[in-house]
């Protein structure tokens, strides 16, 4: 996206017809107002009265947050400081603090100050961010902070704000959670939103999502928000990780499968993976104390083929009358969860992605690759291996690469990282275009869903270390062709 001059903007409007001038919007500066939006734009624009014409100059209009659909009606960034202009045709004063306070939220990943206003065309008032408050201002206050900003350099807004900075794990960064330093997505928000209708009116809710749309946090979120006023226990179907002990600490109660629960509603994360005669005992408690069952689970996210069996998925559609479905991967970087797509799926290319945050290296032998891959945890990677048994008939990559894991699959259940190391060998194969693997020996999880669930803990940057497999090797490095 480029800056738009706002004197060029309506010189522009009032030469053209209105479906016109909104193409050239589109294609030249890829923002996309409608009538009344762009109506609004003169209105604000008609009240900067002045001879100066820089003024008009280096504004983004609409720009919206990779992934997280956040937009910003009017950006000016500049050495200095940035300024937001929320247009708005009427408003009350709750949304309008509201928005910008989220907006003040968003801007701080640029490390400026920050200067936020609302506009309010049906009314021709301006309205001003000071500290958590609004109060209104008047055109001269927001003309004089225009006019204070000086220099400004090229700006690469999708960096500036990559939705990294702001998408949060409650088991990663377990204070910022507590600390309320996240926003919900407009589909994070409008589920939650239904749900907290549904509460009491129905037993079982349902939360589902693949990998990457933002289920734990919203999960969270809930269990954080019900708690002020409800007995709510988190069960969540894998090991207990830090992020989860830290939070037990602070009053969460997170506890592992069990049947003996004593709760006003009960949270059950990961459910795909609950014990079948667990999750049945739960279920009658739940329709014989008149309880409410929220349910999260990704029925892709299983790691044995007795999960698969389970069907779990099915159970929980058939109790629920409505399922709330999350879409869109919010977590990991849009390149990145194409090409684990494609990966696992040959025939899923996508031709408008470089894949530059990917790396691939093949060794012949795992005492290389355990070279490597020590090597690149000195530069921050986080190692995950596949889990084995307790005893000592692993296979070599998960006996031999021990050593260096910080976790292994289901260590990760629910976490994110943002750069992650992953290691392949023979176990690995394309059947017809799919990656399927071999099953090992003694170890009951299948060794193409760990994958799956390692790989997709990333959040930004990925190596893949492929051990004595140029077949496969080379089919994967065609992605990146």
């Amino acid at each position: 996206m480029k800056p738009i001059n706002l004197y060029t903007y309506k010189s522009t409007h009032n030469s053209l017809d209105m479906q016109t001038f909104m193409n050239y919007l589109q294609h030249e500066y890829q923002t996309n107002q409608n009538k009344l939006e762009i109506l609004d734009t003169i209105q604000f624009i008609n009240q900067l009265e002045t001879t100066n014409m820089k003024l008009f100059d280096y504004y983004y209009i609409g720009f919206t947050i990779p992934q997280i659909s956040k937009e910003f009606d009017l950006l000016r960034i500049s050495d200095e400081y940035i300024v937001n202009i929320e247009l708005k045709h009427k408003c009350t004063k709750a949304k309008i603090k509201k928005q910008l306070l989220q907006n003040r939220y968003y801007l701080k990943a640029s490390h400026k100050a920050c200067y936020c206003y609302s506009y309010i065309a049906n009314t021709n008032k301006l309205y001003k961010l000071v500290n958590n408050s609004i109060i209104e201002t008047s055109f001269l206050d927001v003309i004089e902070t225009l006019q204070n900003q000086q220099t400004f350099p090229p700006i690469n807004l999708n960096a500036m704000f990559a939705p990294i900075k702001y998408l949060i794990s409650p088991f990663n960064e377990p204070q910022k959670f507590l600390n309320n330093e996240y926003f919900l997505t407009n589909q994070q928000a409008d589920i939650k939103k239904n749900i907290t209708k549904q509460l009491h009116k129905q037993n079982f809710i349902a939360i589902t999502g693949d990998a990457g749309t933002g289920k734990t946090l919203l999960t969270y979120d809930l269990a954080k928000e019900y708690q002020n006023k409800y007995k709510v226990t988190i069960i969540h179907c894998g090991p207990l990780n830090q992020g989860q002990q830290y939070l037990i600490q602070q009053g969460y109660n997170i506890v592992p499968p069990t049947t003996q629960i004593q709760a006003d509603i009960i949270i059950i994360d990961e459910a795909q993976r609950m014990e079948p005669d667990i999750l049945h005992t739960l279920i009658q408690q739940v329709q014989q104390q008149n309880l409410t069952c929220i349910f999260s689970y990704d029925p892709k996210q299983i790691l044995t083929k007795q999960e698969q069996q389970w069907n779990h998925a099915k159970t929980i559609e058939q109790l629920c009358t409505q399922t709330h479905k999350l879409s869109g991967n919010i977590r990991t970087n849009r390149q990145i969860f194409a090409f684990i797509t494609n990966v696992f799926d040959l025939t899923k290319r996508n031709p408008n992605y470089q894949y530059e945050q990917i790396s691939l290296s093949h060794f012949t032998n795992i005492t290389d690759a355990k070279s490597y891959i020590n090597y690149q945890k000195n530069n921050h990677y986080t190692f995950i291996n596949y889990t084995g048994t307790n005893f000592n008939d692993n296979p070599d990559i998960i006996d031999q690469l021990q050593t260096l894991q910080l976790y292994n699959t289901h260590e990760v259940i629910g976490q994110e990282f943002n750069k992650v190391i992953i290691a392949i060998d023979k176990t690995f194969y394309y059947n017809k275009n799919k990656l399927e693997s071999k099953q090992w020996e003694n170890i009951p999880y299948e060794p193409s869903k760990m994958l799956f669930q390692l790989i997709t803990r990333v959040r930004e940057q990925l190596c893949i270390v492929i051990i004595d497999n140029p077949e496969l090797f080379t089919k994967i490095l065609k992605i990146k062709e």
